[in-house]
């Protein structure tokens, strides 16, 4: 089985930056790749009946602009995750997933720092490289 690699997001300033990483990641073999526009319970759908699946998501953690995290699960989702089926963002589908336990065995995590306003090319560019760099490490 492949690993499927989500880009998510919507069309609105820096919150591109998850389809932007997986739309230009180089071809990989057994690596399928889909964006998703602020999915809510259409990610629970795109995840079900996966092996690997990889989320890239554009966040704020008060850090500086392009900083990215590899993050889990449990990162994400702790015991006390409020789990409902209105309002899903990323962090409510994935507990709502889990909840159902129709999530696939490894779900790994990257989230992008943005900023207030477009980040300077450099920064992205380098931001994009590593995010690639990551999901490269996390199949290999």
């Amino acid at each position: 089985m492949g690993v499927l690699v989500i880009g998510i997001g919507s069309p609105f300033g820096e919150d591109t930056l998850g389809w932007e990483a997986v739309e230009t990641l180089p071809p990989i073999s057994g690596v399928n790749t889909l964006t998703l526009d602020r999915p809510g319970a259409g990610l629970i759908e795109a995840m079900k009946e996966q092996h690997s699946v990889i989320l890239v998501d554009a966040m704020d953690a008060g850090g500086p602009p392009g900083a990215v995290h590899a993050l889990s699960m449990d990162d994400l989702v702790h015991p006390d995750t409020t789990v409902s089926s209105h309002n899903l963002g990323v962090v409510g589908a994935l507990a709502l997933g889990k909840a159902m336990g129709v999530l696939p065995p490894t779900v790994h995590i990257i989230g992008i720092q943005m900023g207030s306003t477009p980040m300077p090319d450099e920064i992205r560019k380098s931001a994009l490289a590593r995010i690639h760099q990551q999901i490269r490490d996390w199949i290999s």
